[in-house]
């Protein structure tokens, strides 16, 4: 900052500056400055809420498959099969197993991700371009996971699948040229 320049709190401080709106300092000086850091923050803030969906999605399908083996009297362990009527309800399900799948599938393809998007918007990438990436990544998972628990006819999962990886590898290329120089 120049040194004649003052920030706007120290304006404030000094008896210079004394316009309010709300809790929003009124200069120039201060307008440039939060918007700086609400851009950053954007960037952040579009991960954090791609990154809360996500978790939120597998906590649903974890929900679901709970709520199947419940019905269908389908437990993977002893203990809670004699708790629910007795040993033989200790079993496999088809459509149990279709949910468990599902969400294991989620948890190989969405921790990389989440790690990959949080090394990315440290990267300060554009914020639109940061949004596309995760934006892609979760329709693309919600629509994967809806094929795979509905068994929907090929190539439908694998089409979700294969799309939801671009930006994968985009950040991977990004985050890589941008750690490069340093090598």
């Amino acid at each position: 900052m120049n040194e004649n320049m003052q920030s706007p709190i120290e304006e404030i401080a000094m008896g210079q500056k004394q316009c309010w709106q709300g809790s929003r300092i009124c200069s120039p000086q201060w307008k440039r400055s939060e918007w700086a850091r609400r851009s950053r923050v954007g960037r952040g803030s579009s991960w954090v809420h791609g990154f809360t969906l996500l978790i939120l999605k597998m906590y649903i399908i974890a929900v679901i498959t709970g709520q199947i083996r419940l019905r269908k009297n389908a437990f993977a362990n002893p203990e809670d099969a004699m708790r629910h009527g007795g040993i033989q309800y200790y079993r496999q399900d088809p459509d149990v197993e279709r949910y468990r799948r599902a969400h294991n599938n989620d948890m190989e393809n969405i921790y990389p991700f989440l790690f990959l998007g949080a090394v990315y918007s440290l990267l300060s990438p554009n914020p639109t371009i940061a949004r596309i990436h995760f934006q892609i990544f979760f329709i693309c998972r919600v629509l994967h996971t809806v094929a795979y628990v509905l068994a929907l006819k090929p190539p439908t999962r694998s089409v979700a699948y294969i799309i939801a990886q671009l930006p994968c590898f985009s950040m991977v290329l990004q985050i890589l040229y941008s750690v490069a120089s340093f090598w």
